[in-house]
């Protein structure tokens, strides 16, 4: 594992990440993932018939985090006025040119050794991956409005298959997998910015969240470092990500400021997560 701890830094106000271009990962949750420990398949998914593209669309958005899930003080804000939104998946995009697909290339490679996988055996960047029918961001947060408030925002993918959530869970089991992919993203939040992400230096560790409402989580804090513009001195933020698995659903719960996010208010905004995933959507879907 190639992970170190760093202890908490107070940082300069949060600058967007200049190369997240492309978050597309086959099982990533809402970006990612896996594992073979069963999970709990909520009630309202037991159903004959599998959800149509657009059903598991308005299912994935449904439990996606919201403002009744955060503490008082949040609002919501445009997608791409925020960097939370490039992590989430709701900001702009642009494709990645000839060398950031090779730095892009790197960054995959070094997490698929630090989680002692090859190519072809990761499901999360690598060959063994499957897409979910529907990826869908949730809307960009900030606790207060202002340039060194936290963000936070969610991305949830929904699987046809529970089976493929199972084998993704399977792989987010291997020790220090959430630090690796916390890392990772970091890395490919640093292309463009940066001359060689893959060799950048980010302190992480991980988070001790308790299961909840029979979820499997993991989370982590991972510590990325931008450079400045011009004169501006370079700043250090916080990455936290969060891995809901339930059922059809994989979420990724992303938060991002100047330090780390309290795992007191982790454990409650994923406690709320997790059981509106498995209660499942009150809507038509049920």
């Amino acid at each position: 594992m190639d992970s170190d701890l760093a202890p908490e830094e107070m940082a300069e106000a949060p600058q967007a990440p200049k190369g997240l271009k492309v978050l597309i990962w086959p099982v990533v949750i809402a970006l990612i993932v896996g594992m073979a420990l069963g999970a709990l398949v909520p009630r309202v998914l037991h159903r004959a018939a599998p959800l149509s593209a657009a059903q598991a669309s308005a299912y994935a958005g449904a439990v996606n985090l919201t403002l009744n899930e955060l503490p008082p003080g949040w609002i919501s804000v445009p997608a791409n006025a925020a960097p939370i939104s490039g992590y989430i998946g709701s900001g702009s995009s642009s494709a990645l040119t000839p060398q950031e697909k090779v730095q892009n290339s790197a960054v995959i490679a070094r997490f698929q050794a630090c989680i002692g996988l090859s190519n072809a055996t990761d499901r999360t960047f690598g060959a063994a991956g499957v897409q979910p029918i529907a990826q869908v961001p949730s809307s960009s947060f900030l606790a207060t409005p202002s340039a060194t408030a936290f963000e936070a925002g969610t991305a949830t993918q929904y699987y046809t298959d529970s089976s493929n959530v199972s084998k993704d869970q399977a792989q987010m089991a291997i020790p220090g997998y959430a630090v690796c992919l916390d890392q990772a993203i970091g890395r490919m939040s640093m292309i463009g910015a940066v001359p060689n992400p893959a060799a950048a230096i980010i302190p992480a560790h991980g988070v001790t969240i308790a299961q909840s409402h029979g979820a499997f989580i993991r989370s982590a804090q991972a510590q990325l470092t931008f450079p400045g513009n011009g004169a501006a001195s370079s700043s250090k933020e916080w990455l936290g990500l969060t891995l809901i698995i339930e059922g059809h659903i994989e979420q990724s719960f992303y938060t991002f400021g100047p330090r780390q996010f309290p795992a007191t208010e982790t454990q409650q905004i994923v406690n709320q997560l997790a059981k509106k995933i498995q209660e499942g959507p009150s809507s038509s879907l049920a």
